[in-house]
């Protein structure tokens, strides 16, 4: 099936798509926080058995590398914080517990739901895992940022395609319950990441979810057109023009005007 993370390269490219298909994308520290916080709030019981910290240099200072190195080793199958990291992963979760709404929210329900469906109009199947679905029904994603004031954190949403995730996880549930996506209720429940850990609940409105649902269903026509020919174009197939800048453009300053000596 596949998954919003895959297909979000296609609003760069096929070229994009197929390129994450065949390569795994890389361990940031910001992924690798964005596990610890999803599992400190929505899976404490399952914290201390996938992630461990590590207090001592990994450089400096004698048989540093050797001690790292020996860590490392015995905690393989585990992942490694540092002492920020995880004293912050659980900041954020007590933060996010203690707010109101979002606390409720969260109180009860199922965390890591995973769901398989089929898209109606391209056949291809589909999958996810939801962060939390409550007993009514309602999806719930947890989003940490470093900022979330409303116009800001609505731009990032836009630009790393939040709504387009959760629409997308709302089709995975619609499918389930025998609905359409927009009787799906939604929740962002986003955090900062950093003290002092500000906790907002926010609705996607249901104009930006259309707006995400016409983008999405672009996606997969898109991907079943290049499924259907073998062919994964980059952005642009043709010559294209480049234009400078308005503001050069538009200045009425003659010094970027390059004088041509004859």
């Amino acid at each position: 099936g596949e998954r919003w993370s895959r297909l979000k390269n296609l609003r760069k490219s096929a070229l994009h798509y197929q390129h994450a298909l065949k390569h795994a994308g890389p361990d940031t520290d910001a992924l690798r926080m964005g596990g610890a916080i999803h599992c400190a709030l929505l899976e404490p019981e399952f914290f201390a058995s996938r992630y461990v910290t590590y207090a001592g240099d990994k450089c400096k200072g004698e048989g540093a590398r050797k001690a790292w190195a020996k860590f490392q080793a015995a905690h393989s199958h585990m992942v490694i914080l540092s002492t920020d990291e995880w004293t912050r992963a659980h900041a954020v979760a007590a933060s996010v517990r203690g707010h109101s709404d979002a606390g409720q929210l969260l109180a009860k329900g199922r965390a890591e739901v995973p769901l398989t469906w089929t898209d109606e109009r391209t056949g291809i199947a589909c999958k996810c895992r939801l962060d939390w679905e409550t007993p009514r029904r309602q999806l719930v994603e947890i989003k940490s940022a470093l900022n979330i004031e409303q116009h800001s954190f609505a731009n990032m949403a836009w630009k790393y395609g939040y709504f387009h995730q959760v629409e997308y996880y709302a089709q995975g549930l619609a499918a389930q319950l025998g609905t359409t996506s927009e009787d799906i209720e939604c929740f962002i429940v986003a955090v900062e990441s950093s003290p002092p850990y500000d906790v907002c609940v926010f609705c996607p409105d249901s104009e930006s979810m259309y707006a995400a649902r016409e983008e999405l269903g672009g996606f997969l026509a898109k991907l079943k057109e290049c499924r259907a020919l073998d062919r994964w174009p980059g952005r642009y197939a043709e010559r294209t023009f480049l234009t400078a800048p308005r503001y050069v453009l538009d200045s009425e300053d003659d010094e970027w005007q390059v004088a041509v000596r004859s």
